[in-house]
């Protein structure tokens, strides 16, 4: 599969194309599949998704030749949902991933609703532990036309 790195002034941008690994002073990898390894919600408010529900979940991660690369755990909390946010759920991504070169803490808003139709979600990101710590950038994921498990993208540099 063909590298859509992530500028790191721009995020959600896709122009750059490193190549998987450190370069530079820099770690990225891109197509890593994230599977879905446990998860819990708590819906606090209307049935679904709605403000201030919260959930907790466990991801496993694999490169794309299906190798373990490596795993996270994370939380969210819905910050609006339909109707008022016209049909998307927007959440605060919280989450600890652990991949060759370390571990990182990526935080930010995505648009759940917008993952579906494709569109790429990006958080910050900042290197915990190994030889991520000191570096930040960002972690992103899109679920591509016709695939049923979100691709990762990480980017940190320092």
């Amino acid at each position: 599969m063909a590298a859509t790195g992530l500028v790191l002034l721009a995020p959600g941008s896709a122009s750059a194309t490193p190549a998987a690994g450190t370069s530079a002073g820099c770690v990225f990898h891109d197509d890593i599949t994230e599977t879905p390894a446990g998860a819990t919600f708590n819906d606090t408010g209307a049935p679904g998704f709605s403000a201030g529900d919260t959930g907790t979940f466990k991801i496993a991660l694999t490169n794309p030749d299906g190798s373990r690369f490596g795993d996270g755990t994370g939380s969210i909390t819905v910050l609006a949902g339909p109707p008022p946010a016209e049909n998307h759920v927007i959440i605060l991504l919280d989450e600890t991933i652990n991949i060759p070169e370390g571990s990182l803490h990526a935080v930010g808003v995505v648009d759940h609703t917008a993952t579906a139709t494709g569109a790429r979600q990006t958080t910050f990101a900042a290197g915990l532990t190994g030889s991520l710590k000191g570096k930040i950038g960002l972690r992103s994921y899109v679920l591509p036309a016709g695939a049923t498990l979100p691709l990762g993208t990480y980017i940190l540099c320092g």
